[in-house]
Protein backbone atom coordinates (compact mmCIF):
# COMPACT_ATOMS: atom_id res chain seq x y z
CA UNK A 1 0.00 0.00 0.00
CA UNK A 2 1.30 3.47 -0.89
CA UNK A 3 0.87 6.03 1.88
CA UNK A 4 0.75 9.77 1.65
CA UNK A 5 1.13 12.09 -1.31
CA UNK A 6 0.04 11.31 -4.83
CA UNK A 7 0.22 7.54 -5.17
CA UNK A 8 0.29 7.81 -8.95
CA UNK A 9 3.23 10.22 -9.00
CA UNK A 10 5.74 8.05 -7.17
CA UNK A 11 5.94 4.91 -5.12
CA UNK A 12 7.04 5.68 -1.59
CA UNK A 13 9.28 3.72 0.72
CA UNK A 14 6.23 2.15 2.39
CA UNK A 15 5.03 0.47 -0.78
CA UNK A 16 4.47 -3.25 -0.50
CA UNK A 17 6.04 -5.63 -3.03
CA UNK A 18 2.56 -6.41 -4.36
CA UNK A 19 1.71 -2.75 -4.94
CA UNK A 20 5.07 -2.20 -6.65
CA UNK A 21 4.46 -5.16 -8.98
CA UNK A 22 0.97 -3.89 -9.82
CA UNK A 23 2.24 -0.37 -10.49
CA UNK A 24 5.05 -1.67 -12.70
CA UNK A 25 2.58 -3.87 -14.59
CA UNK A 26 0.23 -0.89 -15.15
CA UNK A 27 3.18 1.20 -16.37
CA UNK A 28 4.29 -1.60 -18.70
CA UNK A 29 0.74 -1.98 -20.01
CA UNK A 30 0.48 1.74 -20.69
CA UNK A 31 3.76 1.71 -22.64
CA UNK A 32 2.55 -1.30 -24.65
CA UNK A 33 -0.64 0.55 -25.55
CA UNK A 34 1.42 3.44 -26.91
CA UNK A 35 3.75 1.12 -28.87
CA UNK A 36 0.80 -0.75 -30.35
CA UNK A 37 -1.03 2.56 -31.06
CA UNK A 38 -3.92 1.20 -28.98
CA UNK A 39 -4.12 4.65 -27.39
CA UNK A 40 -5.17 6.19 -30.74
CA UNK A 41 -8.82 6.88 -31.56
CA UNK A 42 -8.66 4.35 -34.42
CA UNK A 43 -5.73 1.93 -33.92
CA UNK A 44 -6.55 -0.03 -37.08
CA UNK A 45 -6.39 3.13 -39.20
CA UNK A 46 -3.13 4.13 -37.46
CA UNK A 47 -1.53 0.75 -38.33
CA UNK A 48 -2.77 0.99 -41.92
CA UNK A 49 -1.20 4.44 -42.22
CA UNK A 50 2.04 3.11 -40.72
CA UNK A 51 2.05 0.19 -43.15
CA UNK A 52 1.49 2.56 -46.08
CA UNK A 53 4.41 4.74 -44.92
CA UNK A 54 6.64 1.64 -44.82
CA UNK A 55 5.46 0.71 -48.32
CA UNK A 56 6.60 4.14 -49.57
CA UNK A 57 10.06 3.54 -48.03
CA UNK A 58 10.26 0.11 -49.68
CA UNK A 59 9.20 1.57 -53.03
CA UNK A 60 11.86 4.30 -52.70
CA UNK A 61 14.63 1.79 -51.93
CA UNK A 62 13.59 -0.40 -54.86
CA UNK A 63 13.17 2.50 -57.29
CA UNK A 64 16.63 3.90 -56.44
CA UNK A 65 18.32 0.50 -56.76
CA UNK A 66 19.93 0.58 -53.31
CA UNK A 67 22.59 -2.16 -53.35
CA UNK A 68 24.22 -1.71 -49.94
CA UNK A 69 23.46 -0.38 -46.49
CA UNK A 70 26.10 1.32 -44.36
CA UNK A 71 26.01 1.47 -40.56
CA UNK A 72 28.29 4.07 -38.95
CA UNK A 73 28.80 5.01 -35.32
CA UNK A 74 30.89 8.20 -35.53
CA UNK A 75 32.32 7.75 -32.03
CA UNK A 76 36.10 7.64 -32.30
CA UNK A 77 37.98 4.77 -30.75
CA UNK A 78 41.31 5.99 -29.41
CA UNK A 79 41.02 8.98 -31.76
CA UNK A 80 41.93 6.76 -34.72
CA UNK A 81 38.86 5.01 -36.18
CA UNK A 82 35.15 4.87 -35.73
CA UNK A 83 33.76 2.24 -33.42
CA UNK A 84 31.40 0.87 -36.09
CA UNK A 85 31.70 1.30 -39.84
CA UNK A 86 30.01 -1.61 -41.57
CA UNK A 87 28.74 -1.84 -45.13
CA UNK A 88 26.39 -4.71 -45.90
CA UNK A 89 26.21 -5.44 -49.61
CA UNK A 90 22.99 -6.83 -51.00
CA UNK A 91 22.26 -9.45 -53.63
CA UNK A 92 22.16 -8.48 -57.30
CA UNK A 93 18.39 -8.11 -57.17
CA UNK A 94 17.57 -7.29 -53.54
CA UNK A 95 14.05 -7.81 -52.30
CA UNK A 96 12.83 -5.14 -49.88
CA UNK A 97 10.15 -6.25 -47.44
CA UNK A 98 8.29 -4.47 -44.64
CA UNK A 99 6.03 -5.52 -41.83
CA UNK A 100 2.93 -6.25 -43.90
CA UNK A 101 2.23 -9.77 -45.12
CA UNK A 102 -0.59 -11.27 -47.16
CA UNK A 103 -2.38 -14.56 -46.56
CA UNK A 104 -2.98 -17.01 -49.45
CA UNK A 105 -6.52 -15.61 -49.58
CA UNK A 106 -5.25 -12.07 -50.06
CA UNK A 107 -5.86 -10.70 -46.56
CA UNK A 108 -3.19 -8.22 -45.48
CA UNK A 109 -1.96 -8.42 -41.88
CA UNK A 110 0.92 -7.32 -39.66
CA UNK A 111 2.49 -10.41 -38.05
CA UNK A 112 5.04 -8.48 -35.98
CA UNK A 113 3.84 -5.42 -34.10
CA UNK A 114 5.20 -2.93 -33.34
CA UNK A 115 7.69 -2.74 -36.14
CA UNK A 116 9.77 -0.09 -37.83
CA UNK A 117 11.93 -2.54 -39.74
CA UNK A 118 12.41 -2.88 -43.46
CA UNK A 119 14.24 -6.04 -44.51
CA UNK A 120 16.35 -6.96 -47.52
CA UNK A 121 18.55 -9.72 -48.85
CA UNK A 122 22.22 -9.40 -47.86
CA UNK A 123 24.92 -11.11 -49.86
CA UNK A 124 27.19 -13.25 -47.70
CA UNK A 125 30.40 -12.10 -49.44
CA UNK A 126 29.64 -8.39 -49.73
CA UNK A 127 30.04 -7.27 -46.14
CA UNK A 128 32.98 -5.07 -45.26
CA UNK A 129 34.01 -3.11 -42.21
CA UNK A 130 33.94 -3.55 -38.48
CA UNK A 131 31.51 -3.33 -35.60
CA UNK A 132 31.80 -2.76 -31.90
CA UNK A 133 30.11 -5.49 -29.92
CA UNK A 134 29.20 -5.37 -26.25
CA UNK A 135 29.20 -9.12 -25.65
CA UNK A 136 32.66 -10.57 -25.23
CA UNK A 137 33.39 -13.47 -27.54
CA UNK A 138 30.68 -12.66 -30.09
CA UNK A 139 31.90 -13.76 -33.53
CA UNK A 140 31.73 -11.20 -36.32
CA UNK A 141 31.64 -12.23 -39.97
CA UNK A 142 33.07 -9.98 -42.68
CA UNK A 143 33.87 -10.75 -46.31
CA UNK A 144 32.55 -14.25 -45.76
CA UNK A 145 35.21 -14.90 -43.10
CA UNK A 146 34.80 -15.24 -39.35
CA UNK A 147 36.62 -12.61 -37.34
CA UNK A 148 36.87 -11.78 -33.68
CA UNK A 149 38.35 -8.48 -32.65
CA UNK A 150 37.91 -6.27 -29.60
CA UNK A 151 37.99 -2.53 -30.12
CA UNK A 152 39.39 -0.23 -27.43
CA UNK A 153 38.95 -2.88 -24.77
CA UNK A 154 35.21 -2.23 -24.58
Amino acid sequence: MVRGGNAGASLGARSTPTSLRKARWRSFGARCCVCQVADQPDPVAAWRAHSEAQKRVIDFLSRHAVRSVRFVDPTLCGGRWTVTDLTVGLTDRPAWVGAAAVTPRGVQFLPNMPTEEVFSTPHRQRTQGWVRVTKVGLPVHARGQRHLRALCGR
